[in-house]
């Protein structure tokens, strides 16, 4: 799963300022183009990372519909079930923290296959792993369109801002931080 950013020209005119807009100073250019440069060097790390919370955010109202007897009875009949060492738990919020991702997935799959026999239930609700993803992929556009614009807006010293922010961006990984000090990086 990939999403694609579009890439900053500048050679486009800024945009349009309004009287009550104040230029950009160059220290926030630079935080935006260390988040855009962060952001394109991890791109696929984060929407896979993006991706994993967003199913658990929906999971858990849908999960909460299901109920936990009926949580607990599909994890009974399709996994491993519990016993003495490890009870059922009795609320979602303990389901979900015991199965982790699991949980999100098994929710996900009890909605998916009683939608067809019960559509009114979960018609308020996507379901599908595709409108997932859409909703992360707009968010995440939608965070680069703003640092562009920021980026944008700077009337003077957007080419510092582009070198600062660039190499803050391409050093300022918790990976490559222990190999700075041997004299490399990595990526």
């Amino acid at each position: 799963m990939t999403f694609f950013l579009n890439e900053y020209d500048p050679a486009k005119q800024r945009p349009a300022q309004g009287p009550d807009m104040a230029p950009v100073g160059v220290f926030e250019g630079i935080g935006a183009m260390t988040s855009m440069t962060m952001r394109n060097r991890d791109a696929s790390f984060r929407a896979t990372r993006e991706v994993m919370n967003e199913r658990q955010i929906t999971a858990e109202p849908i999960a909460r519909r299901i109920g936990i007897d009926d949580l607990n009875a599909w994890y009974q009949a399709n996994d491993a079930g519990y016993d003495h060492l490890r009870p059922a738990p009795t609320t979602v919020d303990d389901f979900f923290a015991m199965h982790g991702p699991l949980a999100a997935d098994i929710a996900l799959d009890i909605a998916r296959t009683s939608e067809p026999h019960n559509p009114d239930k979960w018609k308020d609700l996507d379901l599908t792993d595709t409108g997932i993803e859409a909703r992360v992929n707009t968010r995440l556009q939608a965070e680069d369109r703003d640092e562009a614009l920021i980026r944008a807006m700077m009337p003077r010293y957007g080419g510092l801002a582009d070198l600062v922010g660039g190499i803050v961006g391409s050093v300022a990984d918790v990976r490559i931080l222990p190999f700075l000090f041997a004299g490399g990086g990595g990526g």
